[in-house]
C-alpha cells in the first residue's frame, strides 16, 4: 500500500484544477470586487450565519458558521439532497472546484477562511483506495489569494510540516496540486486497515505549513442511509502552529431535505512558534 501511495505522489487528483466557479463570477472577479463573503457578523453574536448560495447538479449548496458564546461551534457545508441524484451526469461539473466563501465573523480567532467542494465520479489515486465515486470537502486555513498562488512546480509545495504538527501515522506528502497543496492520508483509517473507503479525513500542507483539513465521503455512503448521522473524531497533532479553535470531530448528517458536512467540537489550542521546514 505504501508503494502505491509513493507512486501516486505526483498523480493524485491531477485533473482537479480550479476553474471559474459556478457562483456567478470567476474567482478573479470576486477578488477584484473586494468581497466574496455572505452575511457578516462584526459583533460575534450567537447565531448561525450562511455564506452565499452556489449550485451543484441543480441543487443549492452553501457554507455556514455557528457561533455560541463567542466561539465557533460548527463550520460546514449544506447541500440539498437533490444534488446527489442522477450522478454522474453532464449537469454536474466533474473534477471542478466549487468555491464556498465563509461569512465574516470577528470571533478570535476563527482559523478557517473558505471552503471548496469537488465531485470525483471516477475517484482518484491511490487507485484501489479512493477510486470510487466520492466528494472532497476542503476547509482552508489560508486566504484565497494565498491558495491560488500555490504551484505544483514550486518544490516548496512538498516541504513537509514538522512531524509534531501532524497526527501520528498520517502519511505524505502526496498529491501536490496547484492552488491546493500536498495531501496527508491517515494510515489508521479504515480504508488502510482492511475496510473499503466510505468516509475519511485528510490533512493538507504547503511549504511546511498545515493549510487545510479535508473530509471525503463516497456517493454510496451519503445516499445509502436517509437518516445518516455520524460524528467522527479527528486525530490531533502534538502541536499547533497557530493559536485558535480547532475541531475535534467532523460530522456527516442527512435528513429529508439536505446533507451537512461540518467540523464540530472546537477546542482552543495554543500555538507554538512557526514550524521549521524539514
Amino acid at each position: 500500500m505504501l508503494a502505491g501511495l509513493i507512486t501516486a505522489s505526483c498523480q493524485i487528483r491531477d485533473n482537479l484544477q480550479p476553474e471559474s466557479q459556478n457562483t456567478g463570477k470567476p474567482i478573479s472577479e470576486k477578488l477584484s470586487a473586494g468581497s466574496i463573503t455572505g452575511a457578516d457578523d462584526l459583533n460575534c453574536t450567537d447565531a448561525t450565519l450562511s455564506g452565499p448560495v452556489v449550485f451543484f447538479n441543480g441543487a443549492k449548496m452553501w457554507s455556514f458558521i455557528t457561533i455560541k458564546n463567542q466561539q465557533p461551534k460548527e463550520v460546514g457545508i449544506n447541500i440539498l439532497n437533490v444534488g446527489f441524484q442522477n450522478l454522474p451526469n453532464a449537469n454536474a461539473p466533474e473534477y471542478t472546484e466549487i468555491l464556498l466563501p465563509l461569512p465574516t465573523v470577528q470571533c478570535d480567532p476563527l482559523l478557517f477562511d473558505h471552503l471548496t467542494f469537488h465531485w470525483n465520479p471516477d475517484g482518484h489515486d491511490p487507485d484501489g483506495t479512493y477510486s470510487v465515486p466520492h466528494f472532497d470537502f476542503h476547509f482552508y486555513t489560508i486566504s484565497l489569494t494565498e491558495r491560488l498562488a500555490i504551484s505544483d512546480t514550486d518544490p516548496s509545495i512538498l516541504y513537509p510540516p514538522a512531524s509534531t504538527f501532524l497526527p501520528i501515522d498520517y502519511y505524505g506528502p502526496i498529491g501536490p496540486i496547484s492552488a491546493m497543496g500536498a495531501h496527508w492520508v491517515d494510515l489508521q483509517a479504515p480504508e488502510f486497515t482492511g475496510d473499503p473507503f466510505s468516509r475519511t479525513i485528510l490533512y493538507g500542507s504547503n511549504n511546511g505549513q498545515v493549510t487545510f483539513q479535508e473530509p471525503m465521503a463516497t456517493l454510496a455512503y451519503l445516499t445509502s442511509n436517509p437518516n445518516l448521522s455520524e460524528a467522527i473524531p479527528i486525530r490531533q497533532p502534538a502541536q499547533y502552529a497557530r493559536s485558535g479553535y480547532y475541531p475535534m470531530k467532523y460530522k456527516i448528517k442527512r435528513n429529508s431535505t439536505y446533507t451537512t458536512i461540518s467540523l464540530i467540537e472546537f477546542v482552543y489550542m495554543s500555538g507554538s512558534a512557526s514550524p521549521p521546514i524539514m
